[in-house]
């Protein structure tokens, strides 16, 4: 049998789910179909669910209660954002309090302030880094800034 055949559900030959949520779990402010059943499935043969976005504007408790009102239980530490994949990046990079310039929104701001970075919303000479991610309220006046900044 090669690598790619296998006998049984592909949930037997792995013990742990990295899952988009965009299409793959809820569609906007929708459950997708049979989603729940299916992670519930999962998670009871023992396999581990991790819901992974590259949506920057939301904290991991914001979207674990999400998940969780459309009917996907899920924890903080079920969640990896891209807005956390960023603030540790930064946190190995510069010195504790370091001062990073947010262009972005609150998720980005908890990820930072979690790892012990100290975000601020204007340029100035303390900025240590720039970290941009999406967020509704991002506009070509906040992306001027941090161009100038860098």
């Amino acid at each position: 049998m090669t690598s790619l055949q296998q006998s049984g559900p592909l949930v037997d030959a792995h013990d742990a789910f990295l899952l988009d949520l965009d299409g793959v779990v809820q569609l906007g402010d929708e459950p997708v179909r049979y989603a729940a059943d299916a992670l519930a499935d999962v998670r009871a043969r023992g396999a581990r669910v991790v819901f992974v976005t590259n949506n920057a504007s939301r904290s991991r408790a914001e979207v674990a209660g999400r998940l969780t009102r459309l009917g996907v239980p899920a924890a903080d530490d079920d969640v990896v954002t891209s807005a956390l994949v960023a603030a540790d990046l930064l946190a190995a990079r510069l010195p504790a309090r370091a001062h990073v310039l947010v262009v972005g929104g609150d998720g980005l701001t908890s990820a930072l302030t979690d790892v012990g970075l100290t975000p601020v919303r204007a340029a100035g000479a303390e900025v240590a880094a720039v970290v941009q991610g999406w967020a509704a309220e991002v506009d070509w006046s906040q992306l001027a800034v941090a161009r100038d900044e860098r």
